[in-house]
């Protein structure tokens, strides 16, 4: 690494696009990025010394290394190293130790990606389901991951060396990756429009072989769980600050409030059990006899009323019409499972 050099780190919650955003940048030979090269490096041994090209590319010394060499390295990283403007890795938990790292790289910039919570867990999930990976992450890993780097983009949010990528704006409009160069301080030129539109089409790909791996309880657990009221604050800053100062409207329903969503919607419910997701969206996981009677005489609007008044539902805006519709299943549920008096009236009166 010469004197000339920038470094360069990708990041973000894992399953969240770090991989493609590497892919995308080492299709530019001004950037050299390792795929994870230095991920148990995150101690006292991080530092400029690991970036000289013979460290770099020596998979031999350390018994760490071996099993991240790839054809990578030879073919396009080797070529490129001395030429580069950047040199840096690809980590995806390294926001966790971006303290320690700036302290060694302090003009380092790091690209932060955000993908929305419900398709990170479900690839966790997939992963996890697969005989033939050793993943051992959780859902709920998924899920601690992901709160501690809305944390991290509270605290940085105006730091210049961290840019934001939000995986459903980026992968939605070639604007976000030009705004990403500008970042870089790099030309943007036509072969990367190219490098682009293939990451794109590889994206696509995977996306229509997604797999729902998640059950209803988990995702409702996942609702529960996941800070969305900061994940909304981030992709609309703005909103967030408008909101906290304006006086409710009574002429505002949470049934027609329209969500603040980027980018695709979540996954939908697909046969929960209804009187379990209500009991855990109320934070109700050991019902009494007596709160079950009471839970099973209430009708439509008390429901709905009791969701819309939930902290969980609150913090859950752009998933309003999911539970909007999961709250009537359950009214419907429960008005059939609740003995109905006779009827006396007249027919014909």
């Amino acid at each position: 690494m010469s004197a000339q050099q920038q470094m360069l780190f990708v990041c973000g919650a894992p399953r969240s696009g770090t991989t493609a955003m590497q892919a995308l940048l080492t299709a530019d030979k001004r950037i050299v990025m390792g795929m994870e090269r230095y991920g148990s490096y995150l101690n006292d041994e991080f530092g400029a010394q690991l970036f000289t090209k013979q460290r770099f590319f020596d998979f031999e010394t350390d018994p760490r290394d071996r099993k991240r060499s790839r054809p990578y390295y030879e073919e396009v990283a080797k070529p490129n190293f001395e030429a580069a403007t950047y040199i840096g890795d690809k980590i995806p938990l390294m926001y966790l130790e971006f303290d320690r790292v700036t302290k060694v790289f302090p003009e380092a910039k790091f690209v932060v990606m955000l993908r929305n919570i419900l398709d990170i867990c479900n690839s966790y999930q997939n992963r996890k389901d697969d005989p033939n990976d050793d993943w051992s992450l959780t859902v709920d890993d998924a899920v601690r991951h992901w709160n501690q780097l809305l944390e991290f983009l509270k605290s940085h949010a105006t730091d210049p060396r961290v840019k934001l990528v939000v995986y459903e704006d980026f992968y939605s409009d070639i604007k976000s990756y030009q705004k990403l160069y500008e970042f870089l301080n790099l030309s943007f030129d036509e072969p990367l429009n190219q490098a682009y539109q293939d990451i794109l089409g590889k994206t696509e790909r995977l996306e229509q072989r997604r797999k729902s791996a998640l059950t209803d309880l988990q995702k409702i657990a996942i609702f529960k769980t996941a800070n969305f009221a900061l994940y909304q604050a981030i992709l609309n800053p703005a909103a967030a600050t408008s909101a906290s100062t304006a006086q409710p409207s009574q002429q505002d329903s949470p049934a027609t409030s329209k969500p603040a969503l980027k980018g695709r919607e979540p996954m939908a419910l697909e046969a929960p059990d209804l009187l379990s997701a209500y009991r855990l969206l109320l934070g109700r996981t050991d019902i009494s006899p007596q709160e079950s009677e009471a839970l099973a005489g209430l009708n439509g609007q008390q429901v709905l009323a009791k969701l819309f008044a939930s902290a969980e539902f609150q913090a859950n805006a752009f998933n309003r019409e999911l539970i909007t519709s999961l709250a009537k299943q359950i009214r419907d549920q429960i008005s059939n499972a609740t003995p109905k008096e006779p009827s006396h009236d007249n027919p014909q009166s």
